[in-house]
């Protein structure tokens, strides 16, 4: 379209430009996957490295467990009294956790 002196109009002029500039193609998002609850820790809930097993039965990051208990008697989990303060590895689960942060990169961390 021109204007009534032959000129293209603003509009169109716009237009055009507009289609001449190439377009980027956009990079595909990282999928986020998500960390499956038993591997979080019930207090930072940030995957476990160290996880170690309360009395309670629940596993915990163990410096999360230690500073708790450092305050209190009590399970985070269930508030209950606990016997005692042991922590015992998890060996089970850091491996299993270990697997699972090597399959997803250092993002599932």
């Amino acid at each position: 379209q021109r204007s009534e002196h032959g000129q293209r109009t603003v509009a169109q002029s716009a237009v055009e430009a507009h289609a001449e500039v190439p377009v980027a193609p956009v990079a595909p998002q990282e999928e986020e996957c998500e960390v499956p609850h038993e591997y979080a820790c019930p207090i930072t809930l940030k995957v476990m490295l160290d996880p170690v097993m309360a009395m309670d039965g629940h596993s915990y990051e163990r410096s999360a467990i230690e500073n708790w208990l450092a305050h209190k008697q009590t399970s985070p989990k269930t508030n209950a009294v606990l016997a005692n303060k042991m922590l015992i590895a998890n060996h089970t689960l850091r491996a299993v956790i270990s697997e699972w942060v090597e399959k997803h990169g250092p993002a599932a961390r």
